[in-house]
């Protein structure tokens, strides 16, 4: 009902005005009806969205390390516009300390690893590549610490660059690499001292694989990839056929055997004695699948 109809009332009959009020009325209550149901469907959304929020930040506590936005703008200054609470534990820092300003983080990362994470950084946002890193912290809680951290960069339309991305603790693998590399460097000094080497024999793919010390032991350079026959070419002539007939016993009986036999140095010719022991390797169904043993220059 229009406003020119309301503000001729005069040239209307009662019963004409008793019919609009009632129109109006009627339109007021459909009107608060929709609203009520407007505000009824808009607090069932914010109970909704408040659900999945708590979801997500018990799946986030769930989560180790920090899930993150990191942010390069354009003038160069970072931030870190969201990022969960595992920033807490991974940088000692709370998420609202780095929201805007990230230059609290310098002073935690390790000065020897800064230059080559800030270059991992500009390398992502400029080929827009996943970044990926692996650098030490110090805290003043935990102290030096390993980290590592992976993300998906965008372009935004300022031209600034968007990650998305995880940073996680990385110092327990990181220690437990260091002592697998400790056991494998005396590991060699060892077999070196001893002039002994460690083997295994494919017999399926006939790929020969060696330690160090056994390939210097052949006069093989180190990284070389073999086959049996590389290895046979190295064994005196004199003594071949009774060493390709030992290891043919070995496949049949499947006891572990010991030789000693002769070898020529490819470059000088040089004849050493070679002490080697060797067992078999099965498959579940009992099928030899390869030989592995040690090699030891036993010529002095």
């Amino acid at each position: 009902m229009g406003l020119k109809s309301i503000m001729n009332y005069q040239d209307k009959t009662r019963e004409e005005l008793i019919q609009e009020l009632q129109s109006l009325h009627q339109q007021n209550i459909s009107w608060k009806s929709k609203f009520d149901k407007d505000i009824s469907d808009l607090k069932i959304a914010e109970k909704k969205l408040s659900a999945q929020n708590e979801i997500l930040s018990d799946l986030l506590c769930l989560v180790p390390g920090v899930l993150y936005q990191f942010r390069l703008f354009p003038d160069g200054h970072f931030s870190f516009p969201y990022s969960s609470n595992g920033m807490n534990e991974i940088f000692e820092v709370s998420p609202e300390e780095v929201m805007h300003d990230t230059s609290i983080l310098k002073e935690r990362i390790h000065p020897d690893d800064f230059a080559l994470l800030k270059e991992a950084i500009s390398e992502s946002a400029s080929t827009l590549h996943v970044f990926y890193s692996e650098f030490r912290v110090i805290l003043p809680i935990q102290g030096l610490a390993w980290r590592w951290s992976q993300a998906y960069p965008e372009r935004m339309s300022d031209g600034s660059t968007l990650w998305h991305g995880i940073i996680m603790d990385f110092t327990e693998r990181k220690q437990t690499e260091e002592k697998l590399q400790i056991l494998v460097e005396d590991l060699k000094r060892s077999q070196r001292i001893a002039r002994i080497g460690n083997w295994k024999l494919d017999l399926i793919t006939g790929a020969y694989s060696s330690s160090e010390e056994g390939l210097r032991i052949f006069g093989f350079p180190l990284g070389s990839y073999l086959k049996i026959q590389n290895i046979s070419d190295r064994i005196h002539p004199d003594d071949l056929e009774r060493v390709t007939n030992r290891r043919g016993e070995l496949i049949r009986t499947k006891e572990r055997y010991s030789i000693e036999f002769r070898i020529l140095t490819k470059d000088t010719n040089e004849v050493k004695n070679i002490m080697s022991i060797g067992e078999i390797l099965c498959d579940n169904e009992g099928n030899s699948i390869a030989i592995v043993g040690t090699i030891q220059d036993i010529t002095q």
